[in-house]
């Protein structure tokens, strides 16, 4: 007797995106009205991780090495609306204008705690927690059979 070596295959199992619309925050600076727009989870997590290097490398002085100015940058591509990211870099490159870093990396700090560093929109009920029952898992050890 012979056996088919090729295993019993599923079909896939398919997933669909749901569609998402960017919360958008108002924020002032200076009486000025800009606009940022909420990151989904994936770019909130690595907009997470970038700020608090940041935060944790310069301890909120405003004293930026090129690696943190990076990070800034692709912040503001991310997270501001195109007009509000031209308008704040030509603020930051105008000598005669007191807005400067220490004054951008308050509001990026604003706007993660605004948002909760949470994912934009709800996901499906997977992301709720489930009760806790007061026992916590451990590993078991193997029997040896």
């Amino acid at each position: 007797m012979t056996t088919d070596p090729t295993p019993l295959v599923p079909d896939p199992m398919e997933f669909t995106s749901p569609d998402r619309e960017r919360e958008r925050t108002l924020f002032r600076i200076d009486g000025e009205d800009f606009y940022a727009l909420k990151p989904k989870g994936g770019q909130m997590l690595r907009l997470g991780i970038e700020a608090a290097a940041i935060q944790q490398r310069t301890g909120g002085t405003g004293d930026v090495d090129l690696s943190d100015a990076l990070i800034i940058d692709g912040f503001m591509d991310t997270c501001f609306e195109p007009e509000t990211t031209d308008r704040l870099r030509e603020r930051l490159e105008d000598p005669d204008d007191n807005f400067d870093i220490d004054t951008l990396m308050e509001v990026m700090q604003a706007l993660e705690r605004a948002w909760g560093r949470r994912p934009t929109g709800r996901s499906g009920g997977s992301s709720q927690r489930r009760p806790r029952s007061g026992r916590t898992s451990t590993a078991r050890a193997r029997s040896k059979a």
